[in-house]
């Protein structure tokens, strides 16, 4: 039977983060934590129980998706095409409406900002303050350089709203960018997010390019992002930018050494490249990295390093489904999507203990995600 609504998750981005935490686990197979249990994942499973077996659903099911994977992956496209336009559009409405009435928003928001306790307006709060901050318009620029040399707005707040839309940037906006990046501190956060948005907006690439590798090889996911992929202006899709310096880059990034994330980031533009056969092998290798959590999970505390392996294995999960596409991706979201099924099925096997991976947050999330995928092919 068809299930309504799941299609609407695949409008998410690759790099969005589902944040469903439902626990749907069989009642009295999952003891309460104790110290010291453990979570089995997928790869301790297989090697403890040898291979997993698959109900009958599972080979017209893998069917089904090789054949309408690339409806599925069109249809994404789509929807995030639709929203970018409409975004675009919303920007352009915005923007008339400052110009018309530049002088009294400006007014208006100097009130305003003068007569608040805090130092500065937040720009995320106010919805004066967001309504008249438009990327794509001139008036918008002036009104807010003014507000910035006040002191009525903060530096650093202004740069953070203004590096969601880089692409987009108004000339004026460019010009206020490019004083921050001259102004601002060797390495302070304001002169790193102007240039990566002057990067992105396609200014003075070569300038800025030394000051954005540095960061990428120091973990920094958003500056490698800027560098191996650019936003068309007119679709919002991202495309892999094909120069040898990125090749480089990302094949030297790719090494186990380097943080999940940018793995991941690298897995995606190794995929866009046609060196597909690199980027299984950096799925397959995060995807065997086990969360610390796992071991301990009466933990009060998570480890960040968990968080950064959770946001770069559902990172991937998308592009094995979307882009990767053979049927070890398919097989393994498959086998993920259904883990408390197994865990039921094979429970008894397993050492005392035990607990169920979507008892667990991280773990449940990932399921879920990986349920979602599924679901899409089961709607076709």
């Amino acid at each position: 039977m068809k299930t309504s609504g799941k299609g609407c998750i695949a409008a998410i981005v690759l790099t969005f983060i589902l944040c469903n935490t439902s626990h749907l686990v069989r009642a009295g197979v999952n003891p309460p934590a104790e110290p010291g249990t453990r979570v089995y994942d997928l790869a301790e499973l297989q090697k403890m129980l040898g291979k997993l077996e698959k109900p009958p659903e599972y080979r017209p099911l893998l069917a089904k998706y090789k054949s309408n994977i690339e409806k599925i992956d069109t249809e994404r496209v789509k929807r995030e095409v639709e929203f970018w336009k409409q975004r675009t559009q919303s920007y352009k409405k915005m923007g008339t409406k400052v110009s018309k009435d530049e002088s009294s928003i400006l007014a208006e928001l100097q009130k305003k900002g003068r007569g608040l306790k805090a130092k500065s307006l937040d720009l995320w709060d106010v919805p004066e303050a967001r309504t008249a901050l438009v990327p794509t318009s001139d008036a918008s620029a002036r009104i807010f350089s003014k507000l910035l040399e006040e002191g009525i707005v903060g530096q650093n707040d202004l740069m953070s709203v203004l590096s969601e839309n880089a692409e987009l940037l108004s000339g004026e906006w460019i010009k206020l960018v490019r004083k921050v990046a001259d102004r601002a501190e060797e390495n302070s956060r304001d002169r790193q997010t102007a240039i990566s948005m002057l990067y992105r907006a396609g200014i003075a690439r070569s300038k800025y390019r030394p000051a954005l590798e540095q960061p990428s090889q120091a973990g920094d996911v958003k500056a490698l992002k800027t560098l191996l992929f650019e936003i068309d202006k007119d679709t919002g899709q991202h495309i892999a930018v094909r120069t040898p310096e990125n090749i480089s880059l990302m094949r030297k990034l790719a090494d186990s050494k380097s943080p999940p994330e940018i793995r991941a980031v690298c897995a995606r533009y190794a995929v866009e490249t046609g060196e597909r056969t690199l980027a299984e092998a950096i799925c397959r290798d995060l995807l065997s990295t086990r969360f610390r959590c796992f071991d301990d999970v009466s933990r009060r505390h998570h480890y960040d390093t968990d968080d950064e392996l959770g946001r770069a294995r559902d990172y991937i999960l998308f592009l094995m489904f979307y882009k990767l596409r053979g049927e070890w991706s398919f097989e393994h979201i498959y086998d993920l999507s259904r883990i408390a099924e197994l865990e039921y099925q094979y429970g008894e096997k397993l050492p005392k203990g035990w607990i169920s991976y979507r008892l667990v947050p991280i773990g449940d999330m990932e399921v879920s995600l990986a349920q979602s995928l599924i679901g899409m092919v089961r709607e076709k």
